[in-house]
């Protein structure tokens, strides 16, 4: 009886020292008042630690090991994400810190998932799935996206269903299947919040233009200009404009404006939604874009507007 106890108490232990650990790290990322210990090192005690929790677990133990497993892939997908900045800024070309990592991540979520109640491994499922496509294997990230929406709305909550469709929409766009991808994107839409949705509708927009409907997908781009909530930063309270994704939003509206019979009038729309700040490298992308597609007379007039903004009399002429 005293054996079996003592095994108990020892994993109960282990973990709890892992939780103190990790919270105390995490708390110091946040406070930032040391963040030069969040490291892969700080990480990988954590890791031993639970590893050898549940090496001394046995079928006759009464802890949940679940939550230990979800705990200890969550720090191997974290150490995978430091290990890879780590190995990017060594420049190592052959570095697998981060695949074996993710690797071990991914055997302990499927042990957690198989464990789980379908309506409450949703999230659980999306995490998977964004793992396996960074160890480059979308196949499986593809049948977890499937898998979640055919469990639907009777386990799987409006979020997770959206990040399920938006994940198979992405799978659809990269094999070029355009018209799938559009009606995955549109209904990841619909079940997302207002300022989540300017990205899928910038998707939409692509889709639209890939499959020759130009015009529709210029309409689409404005719509998310003159919409505040689209363009707005997600998950802030404060209206604060998400000033990168607008940028892009406007060089968009330039190429595609670009690929349909351009006038004074789609030149002024491009001028119109163009930043201040980004408007001289706008006008400059549009113009060489009118240029390569041969719009010629067009390419004239995008050239003057440049002119007409460029500050440096170099750059002018």
């Amino acid at each position: 009886m005293s054996k079996y106890l003592n095994g108990t108490h020892l994993i109960r232990l282990l973990i709890a020292i892992a939780i103190v650990l990790v919270t105390g790290a995490e708390r110091s990322r946040a406070d930032e008042v040391a963040p030069e210990k969040m490291t892969s090192e700080t990480h990988t005690v954590v890791i031993e630690k639970l590893e050898t929790a549940l090496k001394k677990a046995v079928e006759d133990e009464t802890v949940d090991l679940a939550p230990v497993r979800s705990r200890l892939a969550d720090l191997y997908s974290e150490r995978a994400r430091l290990r890879e900045m780590e190995e990017a800024k060594q420049g190592c070309q052959d570095c697998k810190g981060a695949l074996k990592d993710r690797t071990r991540a991914l055997e302990l979520y499927r042990q957690v998932a198989a464990d789980t109640p379908k309506n409450e491994r949703g999230n659980l499922l999306i995490h998977m799935a964004h793992v396996y496509l960074l160890v480059r294997q979308p196949a499986q990230a593809l049948k977890l996206y499937e898998e979640v929406i055919a469990d639907g709305n009777r386990s799987h909550s409006k979020e997770v269903l959206a990040a399920a469709y938006l994940g198979r929409a992405e799978s659809q766009f990269a094999r070029a299947k355009f018209a799938k991808a559009q009606s995955d994107f549109e209904t990841a839409f619909q079940l997302s919040p207002a300022d989540r949705r300017g990205p899928i509708a910038h998707r939409i927009a692509w889709c639209q233009l890939n499959q020759g409907d130009q015009e529709t997908a210029v309409a689409s781009l404005v719509a998310i200009l003159k919409n505040p909530a689209y363009t707005k930063l997600a998950a802030t309270e404060a209206d604060t404009n998400d000033v990168s994704f607008t940028e892009q939003v406007v060089m968009d509206l330039a190429t595609f404006v670009a690929r349909g019979k351009v006038t004074t009038t789609q030149m002024n729309l491009v001028e119109k939604y163009a930043p201040k700040n980004a408007k001289l490298e706008v006008m400059r992308h549009f113009a060489n874009e009118l240029e390569r597609l041969g719009q010629k007379d067009a390419a004239l007039l995008a050239w003057s507007s440049v002119a007409a903004i460029e500050p440096s009399e170099q750059g002018r002429l």
